[in-house]
């Protein structure tokens, strides 16, 4: 389900970006010819019909780092114990390093949208939304920042316990 995710919100970033090609070559082929009440009309259905497919791309993007988040939340059969836990950890706990790309911040729940690289044993190389341990971790964090964050799992929790800006975006 990861994948499915994954792949819906790349799907809907590449035909968005796609999509941007051909509308600013109009809108540029448009400029000089504001007198021609023809291209006017058809200049103004393009722009409304692309703002409805930009939107229906952003809400697959949406929804495929909700559903990611989801399914990050939720438990799927780890194991009881594992070797990449921190020290003093209860059994069942694991730990992993990341390096990523954040994308976006929501401090008043507590998540940050980060384009990370796979984490072993866990998933593979996707955007996703991860919760943080205090709010305050997200002060200073912008669209682009590269950061490397200490993940934790604990039964069917996942959480990031720390979190460092490598360089700014």
């Amino acid at each position: 389900m990861h994948l499915a995710a994954d792949a819906v919100h790349r799907l809907a970033t590449g035909t968005w970006l796609g999509g941007l090609v051909p509308l600013a070559v109009l809108l540029v082929q448009a400029r000089g010819s504001a007198e021609s009440p023809a291209r006017v009309v058809v200049v103004g259905t393009a722009v409304r019909r692309f703002s409805t497919f930009a939107l229906v791309c952003v809400v697959a993007l949406v929804a495929g780092v909700l559903i990611g988040y989801s399914l990050s939340a939720g438990d799927l059969g780890r194991p009881a114990t594992s070797p990449g836990a921190p020290p003093g950890a209860p059994a069942g706990a694991r730990s992993w390093t990341v390096k990523g790309i954040v994308r976006g911040t929501l401090p008043s729940e507590k998540l940050v949208v980060i384009t990370h690289e796979p984490i072993p044993g866990l998933m593979g190389a996707m955007t996703m939304a991860f919760r943080v341990e205090a709010a305050d971790m997200l002060e200073g964090l912008t669209a682009g920042d590269v950061i490397e964050f200490r993940l934790e799992e604990r039964g069917q929790e996942r959480l990031i316990r720390a979190l460092r800006k490598e360089r700014e975006g």
